[in-house]
């Protein structure tokens, strides 16, 4: 560790601080509503403040970061001249601090590692990675601080403006504003620049493990982004610290966070992580993890630019990082952290109207109390109907029964888009999935219920006001379930469905009927209808939302899973809870076998289209609005080794990972020799890891890969490694590995039957286990370093049964040296190579060794 520290005090400035002492329920959002679901369900399109002195001073110091190109850990672009730059603002900044308050800046150089459940597992190691750090605080120095975080870093071959270069410039002009201000701070600011987030969060352990400040942090503020631009979402609070995310609630504004998304995106269901678990994980800091979603088809390419940032965006993200900094640094909710960690604040954002939130016994004690209103209104309106508990039990299963066939047909188009290799055609346009998906299940359901429906109540068929009734309140019934349910297992997205039930109920079931005494004729049509508005309009922005998200998602998921199922399934559920009440009603009408057919024939064309015509190609290279498909190419030399050092096989060329399901096939025009290819996943049962040179722990996502022979690459720092085996008491041997390469390493064990790592020299000591390989368990391990260069000195301890074999060796083990910056990231032969791909694709290419070696 190394750090260069000093402190200064200046001239003021001005800033703003609210203070409000009360806890709404409802906090309304300036503006009104902020987004419209368009005919194709494009971008969601927000209103942001003006672009102001904030924004625009941000984006000048972005520019500048950008201007350096790809900043990758270990290159010079990020040790050198993003640390000069970040240096250089701060210590401008901490000329002019007033006398009031107290900058110190900082630079740590750390060494460390770690362990992290995410994708196979991973143990993670890292050598002189570096954090800038300054520390804002009052004169009379505060044992409390809040820390805010961004990294510098990029992803390979991106310039990273909004992954995480415009956080970085936020956080830098929002420590100029509250540096400069007349605002009495009662407790620090750790402003964290990291320096390694890209490589799987080091940096951020190394802070919050090993730097002096770090005890004195009470909350943190992580700020990322999967996407450039629109309005930053707060996707995950905690873990617990319920005051957290209402001091977000009440000081920001333009606050903007779904319960929902925190509970999807703790699921695993996205490919992603963030420093927010580093803090959690390894700090035990409750925080606040905010990114931008919108445009995530640039996320980690080289499109990442100043340009895709929406205007008015960085204004709006800084006015609230401004505003909940110096809502945590001017009061004392972070002194008594410890005592306000239990239970959790649902949370979600109407519209850009307003953020409902309230604590979790009071959600729990809401679904009760709508379940049980919704309840007595069901049964008291069987009894005015004439209606019977059987009749609504079985139109709930006709109900039931009309979801499942429709997720069937979902999934017959989905399986059937797949196998005749057209999938994705909504990548690239996204009125696709109106056409393929919304349309048919809206004809299946209509179909299915209205057809069994008269058919098991005939005697309602002729009053139709009484068998519209029984299908409202049978779907009613449904929801309170599905409601209680969800909040049985804690499960906070129950709120979607409380919403869904409690306005009808109240407008239509209690207002309507009876307290007014109508139920039926246009006014209760009318009614009816209105009560739906505020649940629909809930839902279609959640859908919008959640296609901005999940849709560029799949360009990056791997070929290992079908999209069409994941988009499929989707907007079966959105469907369904969008069109739930509007069913009901077409049992007053006479035309909905034809609205049935009409839809069904919709579906059947959008399907028609897609696989026949050009009309449904998922990718596009038009901008501003490009849709490219990702290539992920590594130009490789492999060694595979027996036992004693002998070559048992050699080979090098282009290893082409495939990173959605129309990869390798929508590039074989472009690259003919894709049809004498290997397909690695053939090797997998044969070779540790397949025999490629995974740079990420992601072979359960991506592992059906196409190998080209080609020439070797050219490597400038050679992959080299020494290994020795020494005997220790009980059966254990002990295993060095002493490898030296270029700055990003990674190596998969694998212990031989009859033999069990135990543990190593690495994390805690207790090894990681990840995918299985020949009925094996293996460990992923990667490593990187910084600013200067480190050997990777390992010592795994392995136990030694009477099952193995004392002729067989301890263990497979697969080294890899990556060449992700610098001259050697990519030879001649690979830029040709890239060269021949097309437009509408955008490629990350650089050079890796493989060493397969068994000891």
């Amino acid at each position: 560790m190394e750090h260069a520290s000093s402190t200064i005090g200046g001239r003021s400035g001005s800033a703003s601080v609210r203070r409000d002492d009360r806890v709404p329920i409802v906090r309304p959002t300036p503006g009104g509503v902020c987004s419209v679901v368009d005919t194709a369900l494009e971008t969601v399109e927000e209103r942001h403040p003006e672009p102001g002195e904030l924004e625009v001073n941000a984006r000048r110091f972005l520019r500048r970061l950008v201007a350096l190109g790809p900043r990758i850990c270990g290159s010079e672009e990020n040790e050198r001249h993003a640390v000069k730059i970040l240096l250089d603002e701060l210590e401008a900044i901490q000329e002019t601090v007033p006398t009031h308050h107290q900058l110190t800046i900082d630079r740590q150089v750390v060494s460390g590692s770690f362990k992290m459940q995410s994708l196979d597992g991973v143990t993670s190691e890292y050598a002189n990675v570096q954090n800038i750090v300054a520390r804002l605080g009052p004169a009379e120095p505060s044992e409390h601080s809040v820390l805010v975080n961004c990294h510098f870093d990029t992803a390979i071959g991106s310039p990273g403006a909004s992954d995480d270069g415009v956080s970085c410039a936020v956080m830098m002009e929002v420590l100029r504003r509250i540096a400069r201000s007349d605002v009495k701070l009662q407790h620090n600011i750790v402003f964290l620049f990291n320096g390694a987030e890209e490589n799987m969060l080091q940096a951020a352990h190394g802070f919050i493990t090993q730097h002096s400040w770090a005890w004195s942090v009470r909350a943190h503020v992580n700020l990322e982004a999967c996407g450039a631009g629109g309005r930053e979402i707060v996707f995950q609070t905690g873990p617990g610290h319920p005051w957290l995310v209402k001091a977000y609630a009440e000081s920001v504004p333009h606050p903007f966070a779904h319960i929902i998304g925190q509970e999807v995106f703790q699921s695993g269901i996205i490919p992603s992580d963030t420093d927010f678990r580093i803090f959690r994980d390894y700090g035990r800091i409750p925080g606040l993890d905010t990114a931008f979603i919108r445009n995530g088809y640039v996320y980690h390419t080289p499109y990442d630019d100043e340009r895709q940032i929406t205007a008015g965006s960085v204004q709006r993200a800084g006015e609230n990082v401004e505003a909940i900094l110096l809502r945590l640094a001017t009061e004392n909710d972070i002194i008594d952290a410890h005592k306000q960690e239990v239970g959790t604040m649902v949370f979600l954002d109407y519209m850009g109207l307003f953020m409902l939130i309230y604590p979790d016994w009071l959600s729990e004690l809401i679904c009760l109390a709508v379940a049980l209103l919704a309840g007595y209104t069901i049964f008291d309106t069987l009894r005015i109907r004439g209606l019977t508990v059987s009749q609504l039990l079985l139109s709930a299963g006709v109900q039931l029964f009309s979801w499942l066939v429709a997720a069937a047909v979902v999934a017959v188009i989905a399986i059937g888009l797949d196998s005749w290799n057209a999938t994705m055609s909504w990548y690239a346009a996204r009125g696709w999935i109106v056409g393929l998906y919304t349309a048919p299940v809206l004809g299946t359901l209509i179909l299915v219920q209205q057809g069994l429906s008269g058919l098991l109540f005939p005697k309602l068929r002729s009053d139709p006001a009484r068998l519209e009734a029984l299908l409202y309140e049978s779907q009613r019934l449904l929801l309170a379930a599905l409601m209680i349910g969800l909040a049985l297992v804690r499960l906070y997205s129950s709120v979607a469905f409380m919403l869904l039930l409690l306005v009808p109920t109240l407008v239509r079931s209690v207002v309507t009927e009876r307290v007014c005494g109508v139920t039926s004729g246009p006014v209760h049509l009318a009614t009816y209808v209105l009560s739906q508005l505020a649940p629909a309009g809930f839902l279609l922005n959640l859908v919008a939302i959640s296609l901005e998200l999940f849709i560029p998602i799949t360009g990056r998921m791997g070929n290992s899973l079908n999209p069409e199922l994941i988009i499929g399934v989707l907007m079966t559920g959105y469907t369904i809870l969008c069109s739930l009440y509007a069913m009901t009603s077409l049992s007053l009408v006479g035309c909905h076998r034809q609205l049935s057919r009409l839809l069904l024939l919709v579906g059947l064309l959008s399907v028609a289209l897609v696989t026949l015509t050009p009309l449904g190609f998922p990718y596009s290279s038009d901008r501003p609005h490009i849709r490219a498909q990702r290539v992920w190419v590594q130009h490789v030399d492999r060694t595979f080794r027996e036992t004693d050092g002998t070559v048992r096989r050699h080979d090098s060329g282009f290893m082409l990972m495939n990173m959605d399901r129309n990869s390798p096939r929508s590039l074989s025009d472009a690259l003919p020799e894709l049809a004498t290819a290997a397909n690695t996943g053939d090797d997998c049962d044969k070779e540790l890891y397949c025999g490629a040179p995974y740079y990420y722990p992601f072979r359960r996502r991506v592992y059906e890969n196409s190998y080209i022979a080609g020439p070797a690459p050219e490597l400038a720092v050679p992959l080299e490694y020494r290994t020795g085996v020494e005997k220790r008491p009980d059966g254990v041997r002990r295993v060095h590995f002493n490898i030296t390469g270029p700055d990003h390493m990674t190596m998969q064990l694998s212990p031989r039957p009859g033999v069990q790592l135990i543990g190593w020299n690495l994390a805690d000591g207790v090894p990681l286990t990840g995918q299985e390989f020949q009925g094996r368990p293996t460990y992923f391990l990667y490593f990187s370093w910084g600013r200067s260069s480190a050997p990777w000195a390992i010592w795994a301890d392995f136990k030694v049964s009477e099952q193995h074999e004392p002729s067989d060796y301890l263990t497979d083990a697969v080294i890899n040296g990556h060449h992700i910056h610098g001259p050697a990231m990519k030879s001649a032969t690979l830029r040709e190579f890239l060269a021949r791909l097309p437009d509408w694709t955008v490629a990350v290419g650089f050079s890796s060794a493989l060493e397969a070696i068994r000891v």
